[in-house]
């Protein structure tokens, strides 16, 4: 990687220099920029626009970003927070990046998509006084000639509105944010919490557990579903750090039987 950082600029005048050139010309650009208040990293540079697309990331000090102490000082908030802001920039690569042109994978801006679980990912990461995002860019081209001009153009326009609209308190759902945070460090307290109470699972009342679909995670929305409630006999209560008590079904340790939808398995604990 080169040691000297140059400007955006530099990098969007480099791009729109090399139009109509072989591709492998595009490894030129492998090295660190600074933007207004954040730097842009081009790890790696693809071969081919066909190959997988080219390692960048995003880094901003997380005093710039202006995220408050609380919404990332213990790990679970961390990792909650972070989640919240892949999310958010997968989002907002669907909002910007709408014009692809190209062979292969031009034009391509990606980032791993989170499912339904909240994990620690390399996706985003806080270190170091700073907020990453890793994703990757599928620099264009026509055929294997270079689109100096479409690469200037992301790296000028699309990439930045897509950090300026992610990585920034300011511009986020403030109610959204604390809420995802708060729900996250709320499950972690009964996860943790189920040893205690000689639990292998709990599930709250009100719960939606039917899916949309076999290959569709979220939940099922219809007029006739029938939220959780569990039986008298397996309720219990938890008293939540941030939303206050919750019931719901406690499941004990040993052998549990369930039957329904099409499911008779034996758990064992």
């Amino acid at each position: 990687m080169k040691t000297k950082m140059q400007s955006k600029n530099e990098l969007v005048q480099a791009l729109t220099k090399m139009e109509g050139k072989p591709y492998p010309a595009y490894k030129a650009i492998k090295g660190r920029y600074q933007y207004q208040d954040y730097e842009i990293l081009i790890d790696h540079v693809q071969g081919d626009p066909f190959a997988q697309p080219s390692k960048v990331r995003a880094r901003i000090p997380i005093s710039i970003a202006q995220f408050p102490e609380d919404t990332h000082h213990n790990d679970c908030r961390d990792v909650a927070l972070c989640d919240f802001l892949t999310r958010r920039f997968y989002h907002s690569i669907n909002k910007h990046n709408i014009q692809r042109q190209g062979s292969g994978k031009s034009g391509v801006i990606d980032i791993d998509r989170p499912g339904q679980e909240v994990l620690k990912r390399s996706s985003m990461v806080i270190k170091d006084g700073y907020i990453e995002a890793r994703f990757l860019v599928g620099l264009p081209a026509f055929g294997r000639r270079i689109a100096g001009k479409i690469a200037a153009y992301m790296f000028s326009e699309v990439i930045p509105r897509i950090v300026n609209d992610s990585l920034y308190f300011q511009r986020l759902p403030e109610d959204k944010l604390y809420r995802h945070i708060e729900t996250v460090e709320d499950a972690e307290f009964i996860r943790e919490k189920l040893h205690e109470l000689n639990l292998i699972a709990f599930v709250a009342d009100n719960a939606v557990l039917p899916r949309a679909s076999g290959v569709d995670q979220r939940p099922l929305s219809s007029e006739r579903l029938v939220p959780f409630e569990s039986c008298q006999s397996m309720r219990v209560s938890i008293e939540l750090p941030n939303h206050g008590e919750i019931s719901g079904m406690g499941i004990s340790r040993g052998v549990t039987l369930i039957v329904g939808g099409g499911i008779t398995e034996n758990l064992h604990s």
